[in-house]
């Protein structure tokens, strides 16, 4: 069985990290790594956003995985490399979009930033929450949300036929947010399931 990859993504202070987090801590069956180490490693052996790189960038991550059927990477920003990596990774590739209220995600990082002892006002926290965001739409971000896949089973910056990117909204409670997690991961297993028993 083909090794899953699930591409995390989302605004600032979603909770994305979190999310990859519980993901590992609470299934046997998933390594979360961080798409800027692999990217570390590919980087040293091919050219960045080259079909090339991708494909050392996967070789990499099945590497790092540590025998786990399910890869867990965030963040994914651009879509152009969303499309080039679902052309390598065909039916092993996710990618699971988590978005928040700009309140809530500025009200929660600043929560975590005062535990941590650090001090910023709210308004500091919301211009630079809205400067990530920014930065991130600058690479299309909204773009890899809005993905569409093709009834000739490729992925589109735009057209007709379903939304690709399975979207989670975390303006709820922690508890919501891990039961939509465990609601997605099960799909997975499930899929991996069915493909073993073939």
């Amino acid at each position: 069985m083909k090794k899953k990859f699930v591409f995390i993504t989302g605004p600032s202070e979603s909770g994305k990290s979190g999310a990859a987090e519980y993901m590992e801590k609470s299934f046997d069956d998933i390594r979360h790594l961080k798409m800027r180490d692999v990217i570390r490693i590919a980087n040293s052996k091919a050219d960045d956003n080259t079909e090339q790189f991708w494909r050392e960038y996967i070789d990499t991550a099945e590497q790092m995985s540590e025998g786990k059927s399910i890869i867990i990477m965030d963040t994914l920003r651009k879509p152009e490399s969303a499309l080039i990596l679902s052309e390598l990774l065909n039916e092993r590739m996710r990618i699971l979009y988590i978005e928040a209220s700009l309140k809530n995600r500025v009200i929660r990082e600043y929560i975590k930033l005062k535990k941590e002892g650090k001090k910023f006002s709210v308004e500091d926290v919301m211009q630079r929450t809205k400067d990530k965001d920014i930065e991130k739409e600058k690479c299309g971000l909204k773009g890899i949300r809005n993905l569409i896949k093709g009834q000739d089973g490729k992925l589109q910056l735009e057209g007709t036929g379903e939304l690709f990117s399975h979207i989670i909204n975390n303006d709820g409670t922690i508890d919501e947010l891990y039961e939509k997690l465990n609601q997605f991961v099960f799909e997975l297993q499930k899929e991996n399931k069915k493909e073993i028993e073939r």
